[in-house]
């Protein structure tokens, strides 16, 4: 509607524009006109001839011609001017110093130039020669001018209406969709307008699909809060039963002191996980890049968690590919140390009997890869495994991590500009599990 009202305004100031303009002009040309026939008109040698006069009036149209005398002293006129000029439009100066004069006046134009008779040419007598013309009409070009500015207010009223609904009613819906989901409704969708502008649907399904992202993502966090909860109330539930039971007495202080330990201990891994993992999204957390050598890294790993694969029957091997001991990354090694850590400590914990940690070079990226022979990935977990904390329920877990180890290692390995994958089972196993890292390669003699 504004639309409408803003072009009906500038056409309507557009119409009295042009009538102004079309009046002047009008007015103009007749002045203009009048001049050059008053001109040609006082050259005739018979000025003074009535007939004369009569035949160029009919001839050229004109409402009135007139040779009017002027009194040399007192540059009065001495006849009446033809309807509806009066005497004092006209400047005594002019009268009598030879100079014409023309204009419009009450709608009539008129021309008039003082001329010496040719009866009166030794007494040095004058006369005015005043013709006039009554101003066409424009009343027809401005009923013209109406009728089109009335058809184009109502045209823009039309076209206003149909731009409101393929602009206004996209908008608006789409309006509504977002302050949904601005109050928590990522299940609303903008709906499809008929009619509306391509870049309108486009600009919905964004909206739409933004808010599918966001749906997941909502789900996805109130899953991750879901599981961190359990993993929060499991050891304090322990830590507050042990403590009851060393409180009255009915528990051995040290095995219960043990055990509150243990939990403990889980809650504070539990609580640096979660920190790291605030800090990574975040964006807070610091890298410092070198280059790292493969090979020492591997080993350190096997080193560090040899002792807990054999107190848990596991056997935990490398397997170094070809030219692995000149194989270098560049990686920050406590962030590195950290990723490996990770994917070791899911694996001895889901693991049946074996876990080999490989390291090699395919094409340009040098690799970390560990693999075990456990139950594998569930399917269901499959797509969101680096996104979302994930515990296997069903695989007897040794160490009760919190599942946030896959979180943490993917989003570490790409901010290193690394990657990270897997394949579940692995190639050549019924069953099991293998996680790969890689970073681009450099290889040192």
């Amino acid at each position: 509607m504004t639309i409408a009202v803003v072009v009906s305004v500038a056409l309507l100031i557009a119409g009295i524009g042009v009538s102004l303009i079309l009046r002047a002009n009008i007015r103009t040309e007749a002045v203009r006109q009048l001049r050059v026939q008053a001109e040609a008109i006082a050259n005739q040698v018979e000025i003074t001839n009535p007939r004369l006069l009569r035949s160029v009036r009919l001839t050229a149209a004109l409402e009135g011609v007139r040779l009017i005398p002027i009194d040399p002293a007192t540059g009065q006129l001495s006849r009446a001017l033809p309807h509806p000029l009066i005497p004092a439009i006209f400047a005594k100066v002019n009268l009598l110093g030879g100079y014409g004069q023309s204009g419009v006046y009450s709608n009539v134009a008129y021309a008039a130039i003082p001329v010496r008779t040719s009866a009166s040419a030794t007494s040095g007598a004058i006369g005015l020669l005043v013709i006039t013309r009554v101003l066409p009409s424009a009343r027809k070009a401005n009923e013209f001018l109406l009728l089109v500015i009335i058809g184009s207010i109502v045209a823009a009223f039309v076209v206003a209406e149909a731009l409101t609904y393929r602009f206004t009613k996209p908008l608006e819906a789409i309006v509504a969709t977002t302050s949904e989901m601005a109050k928590g409704d990522f299940t609303a969708r903008v709906p499809r307008v008929e009619g509306a502008i391509a870049e309108f649907d486009q600009l919905a399904e964004s909206i739409n699909t933004m808010a599918e992202k966001l749906a997941e993502s909502s789900e996805s966090e109130r899953q991750f809060l879901l599981a961190i909860s359990h993993d929060l109330r499991t050891p304090l539930t322990s830590i507050k039963g042990y403590a009851e039971g060393i409180a009255d007495g009915t528990l051995e202080s040290k095995a219960a002191a043990t055990t509150i330990m243990a939990n403990s201990e889980r809650l504070n891994r539990l609580v640096g996980d979660l920190l790291d993992l605030a800090k990574i999204r975040a964006s807070t957390f610091s890298l410092s890049l070198s280059d790292v050598g493969a090979l020492s890294v591997a080993g350190q790993m096997l080193t560090v968690f040899g002792p807990r694969a054999a107190a848990s029957g596991i056997e935990l091997s490398m397997e170094p590919g070809v030219g692995a001991s000149d194989l270098y990354i560049t990686a920050d090694p406590d962030r590195l140390a950290q990723v490996i850590s990770n994917l070791l400590d899911n694996a001895l914990r889901y693991a049946s009997s074996k876990v080999t940690l490989g390291l090699g070079q395919e094409g340009d990226r040098a690799f970390f890869e560990v693999t075990d022979d456990g139950p594998g990935i569930a399917p269901q977990a499959r797509g969101v495994l680096f996104e979302a904390p994930y515990q296997r329920g069903d695989s007897g877990d040794r160490s009760g991590g919190s599942g946030l180890g896959l979180v943490i290692s993917a989003q570490l390995i790409r901010s290193m500009g690394g990657q990270i994958s897997y394949s579940s089972p692995p190639p050549g196993q019924s069953s099991g599990t293998a996680m790969r890292i890689s970073f681009s390669s450099q290889r040192r003699t």
